[in-house]
């Protein structure tokens, strides 16, 4: 099994992957998500539907 380190990337990036499957069963698309650990420290993903 391999570790990945809980940073706030790595979460960010785990939840994408979670919750997006999800959404487009809904017939939704997740287009941002932002992932705070402190109030200087954050992490977003955004899919740019271009």
């Amino acid at each position: 099994m391999c570790e990945i380190n809980p940073t706030v990337e790595n979460v960010t990036i785990w939840l994408f992957d979670l919750i997006t499957p999800e959404m487009e069963q809904l017939s939704a698309q997740l287009i941002r998500i932002e992932v705070s650990e402190s109030p200087t420290r954050s992490y977003s993903i955004e899919v740019d539907n271009q």
